[in-house]
């Protein structure tokens, strides 16, 4: 197969591979296996989990709730016992330049649920709630970067790819509102309710934005209903 590994520090092969210390800021070259295919991608360790599932979405159409991305270490350099969580601390997964990483795509229902997840579920939904501003942010800083203007084949895809996205994460926005309808109780719960409504119909003004941004680029305008 083609090599991924090759420029870097000079160093002896495999075996400085071995010995470098993982990484805790910056940014690293990771090589992504999905199906038949492998994919070198940039990852931001400072970054969030969000911000590379959605870069792994971008390279494989894999949409983020549904990646199950294995590979990564602790930080004894053992393999990790869980795949990717969508709020993960990237800088705990002992990430190294050249680390091989897997996706494999999770069937309808099983998402992985984020990582700091109580039973208590005004934390549950501020959970979710702090996921849906990470994916949002991640569709904004691809677009401060990329610049999309539509000038080439290229351009369109990524900006029918990400205006796709921002139909899920809406439709994912709209459920976590039912949610927090759900949520009842004191003085208290009330006003965190409040709180959270407030926030995620600020990630739901976001997505309109940017909607209405990538329409004209790439976004396809029969679109409407949720993803899938």
């Amino acid at each position: 197969g083609n090599k991924v590994f090759g420029g870097g520090g000079g160093g002896g092969g495999a075996q400085a591979q071995q010995e470098q210390a993982p990484v805790v800021s910056g940014v690293v070259e990771v090589e992504l296996s999905y199906e038949q295919s492998r994919h070198r991608l940039h990852l931001d360790v400072s970054a969030t989990a969000a911000a590379f599932c959605t870069q792994v979405y971008l390279a494989t159409g894999v949409i983020p709730a549904r990646q199950k991305i294995v590979g990564f270490k602790t930080s004894s350099g053992q393999a990790h016992p869980t795949p990717l969580l969508p709020d993960a601390d990237l800088r705990k997964l002992g990430i190294r330049p050249g680390m091989k990483l897997m996706l494999f795509q999770l069937p309808i229902g099983h998402e992985l649920e984020p990582y700091n997840l109580t039973s208590h579920l005004v934390d549950r939904v501020a959970s979710k709630c702090m996921l849906l501003q990470q994916r949002v942010d991640a569709i904004e800083a691809i677009l401060l970067v990329q610049r999309l203007e539509g000038q080439s084949a290229e351009e369109l895809a990524t900006a029918a790819k990400l205006h796709k996205l921002c139909i899920i994460y809406d439709d994912n926005g709209l459920k976590l509102l039912l949610k927090i309808d759900e949520i009842d109780g004191d003085e208290n719960t009330k006003a965190a309710r409040k709180a959270l409504v407030r926030r995620v119909n600020g990630e739901l003004d976001r997505l309109e934005r940017l909607k209405k941004r990538l329409q004209p680029l790439g976004g396809d305008p029969a679109a409407g209903g949720g993803g899938g």
